[in-house]
């Protein structure tokens, strides 16, 4: 008895130290999430990216004042919706995001 206990001691530490690291690494966009910038090397922001609750904020800087416009996850893209739609798209290998307004952005680390 006191060796399944400690399984399942053992066990529920592991699955709790190691949760966040599945959560990020789950398909739900948050790939997406943080500061990009069209210029590396640089700090200047491009977008930043937010998750709330199911929706993402891309806040772009320069596009109307840096209003925040508002997407959905599906597919692998971020959606953004509205008067006009715009689709994001990250890539792995060289962590950027790209859509047809404004090209291909690079992480701020």
């Amino acid at each position: 008895m006191k060796n399944s206990v400690r399984i399942v001691f053992v066990l529920l530490v592991a699955v709790c130290l190691f949760q966040p690291t599945l959560a990020y690494c789950g398909d739900d966009g948050t790939e997406f999430i943080g500061k990009w910038t069209s210029n590396p090397g640089t700090q200047d922001v491009g977008a930043d990216i937010k998750h709330q609750g199911d929706l993402f904020v891309v806040s772009l800087p320069w596009f109307v004042g840096g209003v925040g416009l508002v997407g959905t996850y599906k597919n692998g893209n971020l959606t953004l919706g509205g008067d006009m739609t715009m689709v994001i798209k990250y890539n792995k290998e060289r962590d950027s995001i790209s859509s047809d307004m404004f090209g291909e952005m690079k992480r701020i680390r």
